[in-house]
């Protein structure tokens, strides 16, 4: 029993019974230069592997092509850095007859953390994470894994918490420094995505499909017709509250009111993404230190999944995550009248927003946090959910949304219903849907920035269920399974809040000084490494270090106009001039947003709506049908063209119509 326990606390043991001191020692020495010697070689990999040129390091990594000028010198630099730290590993310990042997050991702890930097420059070759994000996230799930273990080894032995310097502050001022940081993060990711997203609108890389709809729905709201949208609904009419019961638009139709468009749409989105670090870092500040807190904020405003749809136009799913940040503040300091107020604007975002919060409350009661209150949020909310869902809506429009589950439909039953029934007695071909090589993609997305700490308690795993069934349970239905678009942020605030309370986890051990210092180091280097994949996964798939493999939505998204853009974009804006804003207008996909803020706007990929005018790019996409359709219902006539965009006007008769009805697939 004794050898066993000498065993299990890592002592020097021979496995047959027994070992020397001499031959101890000699273990120990083995093994303290062969981590020297890795050090070494892993330290001299990093340094010349790092001062490669771009194309030479994407070409290396991608296909191993480096000529052999190239190839051996960096080859012989591994060899020699290993070398090198080994020999001087061996030199100290025979200059100081192995009584340096404690010191050294230590070093090699200490240094543990070069080891993951070794493959780290492979993460900068963003052509390759572009071409082959399989096998880019799989290396850098082997990295985020090397970084938290030896982070622990090195944190263990400096036996240093990472606290920040003392400061020669006031103590108020230290003690709002955090924050401070964190707002100016905010304030950072607000101007950056509002000036991009701004430039990509004034490209043209916006559609009808959504921000279309959301200018042309706000702007009918403003004038007291909430439940009409043309661009969605068409000339039939409708009530758009069918579709999406997003009643937060009136929050935000006084800034709309402003200027009715969609630039101020864009500016909102982004300036209350970057806002939610803020109830983010106050959350964090509950349950761990300042700092620690205010990392895992700014990690959020460098998290991918909100970067793809921050530009793909706007959507009512964005301002999620600020929501529901102050709601896990609130229920952590029991304000139970803010908790009803946060949950009822979370509700007025959009009614499957309910199902997360209902997810919310079983996690409260099963955890035993707050068991009361947690059972009435998932009562309530399942409720909402359900009301809303299954028995308002369907009375006021047909949806597609429940097809985006089709696979796990059974035939004559397009519910909901079946598919839980499919998942409950058919687990075989659940998983078949389940494990394709797109999900472990999105999956690796999706959790590897936060280096996996949602999933690390089963209690915690609760909170993932919002993503993993608005996303991962779709089948056929591509966006759902992609960062570039806006269905993650279903799950963005109860992953993040997950990821705090097992931060906090790791770190709550207090039977002793001692396990208490333990627990910051757990705690520490699980932060660490999620700062690093965050990093990485960030200057790969996020639209802030690098600009030139970053998509959102359906497109790349490019940064800066070039000087044709300039011109058509100052063309398309003479042409608006020449629209009465009361007048009807139908437009192909790129252009409607530019002209939705009207009663009466129409999506040319579906209904021309016998509109006043007609707005159409070359290229765009719109269907030749129905656009040969206005025509042929009504006379139009060319008024405008320029850059290959043409503006027609109805009951007008003018020459050169016929040659643009040609050149647009519309004769």
């Amino acid at each position: 029993m004794r050898g066993l326990a000498r065993l299990v606390s890592g002592a020097d043991l021979d496995p047959l019974g027994g070992a020397s001191s001499t031959e101890a020692t000699s273990a120990r020495t083995v093994r303290v230069v062969a981590a020297m010697a890795l050090a070494g070689g892993a330290a001299a990999l990093f340094s010349q592997t790092i001062l490669l040129a771009k194309p030479l390091l994407e070409s290396f990594v991608k296909v191993n092509w480096m000529t052999d000028e190239d190839r051996l010198p960096l080859f012989a630099a591994v060899v020699a850095g290993a070398a090198l730290a080994a020999l001087s590993s061996a030199i100290y310990l025979i200059a100081t007859r192995w009584a340096g042997l404690a010191r050294l050991e230590w070093l090699a702890r200490a240094s543990r953390p070069v080891l993951p930097l070794a493959i780290a420059p492979a993460f900068f070759a963003y052509d390759f994470s572009y071409r082959t994000p399989l096998v880019y996230l799989a290396l850098l799930a082997v990295f985020t894994v090397m970084v938290e273990w030896s982070l622990r080894d090195s944190l263990a032995a400096f036996a240093w918490p990472w606290r920040m310097p003392a400061l020669a502050w006031p103590a108020a001022w230290r003690r709002q420094l955090p924050l401070a940081v964190v707002t100016a993060g905010a304030v950072f990711y607000a101007v950056h995505f509002s000036a991009y997203t701004l430039l990509n609108h004034r490209r043209l890389g916006t559609s009808a499909f959504d921000l279309g709809i959301h200018i042309n729905w706000a702007f009918n709201a403003l004038h007291g017709q909430f439940w009409r949208c043309p661009v969605f609904l068409g000339p039939d009419g409708g009530y758009y509250v069918g579709a999406h019961a997003i009643f937060a638009m009136f929050g935000w139709l006084p800034l709309f009111a402003l200027k009715p468009g969609g630039e101020v749409l864009l500016i909102y989105q982004a300036a209350i993404v970057g806002a939610a670090a803020i109830p983010l870092y106050l959350f964090g500040r509950t349950q761990l230190p300042r700092w620690p807190a205010a990392i895992v904020a700014l990690l959020f405003l460098l998290y991918a999944p909100i970067h793809g749809p921050n530009f793909y136009d706007f959507h009512e799913l964005m301002p999620l995550p600020f929501w529901g940040f102050w709601l896990f503040w609130a229920i952590a300091t029991r304000r139970n009248g803010l908790v009803v107020l946060f949950v009822v604007v979370l509700y007025a975002h959009r009614e499957d927003v309910a199902a997360g919060v209902a997810v919310l409350g079983l996690f409260l009661v099963v955890s035993g946090a707050r068991p009361r209150l947690g059972a009435v949020l998932a009562v309530v909310s399942s409720v909402w959910f359900i009301l809303m869902k299954f028995v308002i809506m369907p009375r006021l429009y047909h949806t597609w949304f429940a097809d985006i589950y089709k696979d796990l439909q059974t035939t004559g039953h397009p519910g909901y219903g079946s598919v839980v029934q499919t998942v409950l007695i058919n687990p075989s071909y659940f998983l078949k849907t389940l494990l394709t090589e797109v999900k472990a993609i999105y999956f690796l997305h999706v959790f590897l920035p936060l280096a996996f700490l949602p999933l690390r308690r089963p209690a915690l795993a609760l909170l993932a269920i919002p993503v993993f069934f608005f996303t991962l349970l779709t089948t056929g239905y591509a966006p759902t399974v992609s960062i570039a678009f806006h269905y993650t942020l279903h799950g963005v605030p109860y992953l993040f809040g997950a990821t705090v309370l097992m931060l906090r986890l790791l770190s709550q051990d207090r039977a002793s000084a001692v396990d208490l210092r333990r627990g910051a180091i757990r705690r520490n280097a699980a932060l660490g490494a999620m700062a690093a994949a965050m990093f990485f996964h960030s200057y790969a798939y996020g639209a802030i270090f690098q600009h030139h493999t970053f998509v959102g939505g359906f497109a790349k998204i490019e940064f800066e106009m070039t000087p044709e853009e300039q011109q058509r974009y100052a063309a398309l804006q003479r042409m608006l001039k020449m629209i009465p804003p009361n007048a009807s207008v139908a437009a192909s996909e790129n252009l409607l947003p530019h002209v939705a803020a009207r009663l009466d706007a129409y999506s040319l990929r579906f209904a021309h709506g016998d509109a006043e005018y007609l707005l159409v790019r070359k290229g765009d996409l719109y269907v030749p049908a129905v656009l040969k359709g206005a025509f042929d219902r009504h006379p139009y006539g060319l008024i405008a063209s320029d850059l290959g965009i043409f503006l027609f006007a109805r009951d007008v008769v003018t020459a050169g119509t016929a040659v643009a009805r040609a050149e647009l697939g519309a004769p």
